[in-house]
């Protein structure tokens, strides 16, 4: 099943959707996370050259203050330009990726 990304610029607080071309996969054998997570936390979705590429490709949104930028604007600045909030699965459910200290806390 097709999935979409909310992706925060963490510049600016600005959020896009981006939607994937591919599939999530579920979780194999006694693993609660699925690869497709693993590859948003950890794999090659995890770089900010790829998630900048994926925010350019994405939906503009208008999110409320539950998807505004980190309170404090200089947090995870000097590491991470671009935080993956969540992936938001056909059926409605939504899977935390980022740590939620980089997220605002939100999903």
């Amino acid at each position: 099943m097709t999935y979409r990304v909310a992706i925060r610029k963490n510049s600016t607080g600005e959020v896009r959707l981006y939607t994937s071309p591919v599939e999530w996969s579920p979780p194999e054998g006694d693993s609660d996370e699925s690869p497709t997570q693993w590859l948003w936390t950890e794999g090659n979705y995890a770089s900010d050259g790829n998630r900048e590429t994926f925010f350019e490709d994405a939906e503009h949104l208008s999110f409320g203050p539950a998807h505004a930028a980190h309170p404090d604007p200089e947090f995870g600045l000097d590491t991470y330009e671009y935080a993956a909030l969540y992936a938001e699965l056909p059926d409605g459910t939504r899977i935390a990726l980022d740590d939620p200290r980089l997220t605002g806390g939100q999903l």
